[in-house]
């Protein structure tokens, strides 16, 4: 009998706990999609944000307007654009923040630390990226076709990796890499021509600053080599065959094929080459190789300054081509 008096007495005081305390009442709340940071001439932070109307969205019709805001600090940008919006503003979860190559090249930490610090501000599914130039005036478009601009953005950069161009990252798989003595990261690196946006490459990392790049074809191969690719990787090259025009006959195949494996194979041995040479000019070891000398040789990791080190280490990559289909061959 105790025990049902207790029991009931719990689900009595249950009914008037259950309401939220820290309940936030968004249907007033200004939805941020996409933000862009960019250090001004004299070396302030100039934040770009493109704030949703998602009133209107069963309709198709959600509307966005750009608002940008100076501050020595990402708060005090921010807090600036909040003061020239309606409502408060909320950061989407599946949204996109760029960063220019003047602010990147300095140190990108200082304007992410405080995204890591907001209990509210979402990480998991954020798209980061860096911009050749000024990230503002890829945000200043507005829109792009029927698509507003960070949608329009999230959606390349999740379909260029998709397609092996860029490695997939978030603002939350980017922070242990970024505070890895062991390991430095890249990003995808986007640029503006004319009206368009592209796909410029992959950004490389020292530390916390942006270091040179790798164009976008050298992007393929360089996710391959990380082991982490997805469905698609298209290559585009040029080889001379030395074998007849036409091939009319399955021998003639199977000829070329083993040809072509020969030949695919020291090219591609000679673009991972380049890759890791670039890597290495630009100070990024992103496939972490430090990690592994503190990881089962710490001793030696002890005794060697890395960064000094990493540009003289000797890599010898080996890339094996092998043909399984064919189409047909001219």
């Amino acid at each position: 009998m105790k025990k049902k008096s207790r029991a009931l007495g719990m689900l009595t005081l249950l009914i008037f706990i259950t309401a939220c305390w820290d309940q936030d009442n968004l249907k007033d709340a200004r939805l941020a999609n996409a933000s862009a940071y960019d250090l001004t001439p004299e070396g302030v932070l100039l934040q770009t944000l493109e704030v949703v109307d998602d009133s209107q969205s069963n309709q198709g019709k959600s509307t966005n307007e750009i608002h940008s805001g100076t501050g020595h600090s990402v708060r005090q940008s921010t807090d600036k654009i909040r003061a020239k919006v309606t409502g408060d503003i909320r950061f989407f979860k599946y949204g996109v923040i760029l960063y220019g190559t003047s602010l990147a090249r300095k140190d990108l930490y200082p304007y992410l630390d405080v995204l890591y610090r907001e209990p509210d501000h979402p990480t998991s599914h954020v798209k980061v990226a860096i911009v050749d130039g000024l990230a503002g005036e890829i945000i200043d478009q507005k829109s792009i076709g029927s698509l507003l601009i960070g949608e329009f953005i999230t959606k390349k950069i999740r379909s260029l990796e998709e397609m092996c161009m860029f490695p997939e990252m978030t603002l939350e798989t980017l922070l242990p890499p970024m505070l890895d003595p062991g390991q430095d990261f890249v990003l995808p690196y986007l640029s503006k021509e004319g009206e368009d946006i592209t796909a410029r490459g992959i950004a490389l990392f020292h530390g916390q600053k942006f270091t040179g790049s790798l164009n976008s074809k050298q992007g393929v191969l360089y996710v391959l080599m990380t082991g982490k690719w997805k469905n698609t990787a298209r290559f585009v090259k040029r080889i001379h065959l030395g074998l007849s025009v036409m091939c009319k006959t399955l021998l003639r195949i199977r000829l070329k094929s083993r040809y072509l494996n020969r030949q695919l194979s020291e090219i591609m041995t000679q673009d991972a080459e380049q890759i890791i040479r670039t890597l290495q000019e630009n100070g990024c070891d992103a496939f972490g190789v430090g990690r592994q000398l503190i990881a089962h040789y710490p001793a030696v990791w002890k005794s060697v300054d890395w960064n000094e080190e990493y540009p003289n280490v000797r890599f010898h990559p080996q890339v094996t081509v092998d043909i399984v289909g064919n189409c047909i061959l001219n």
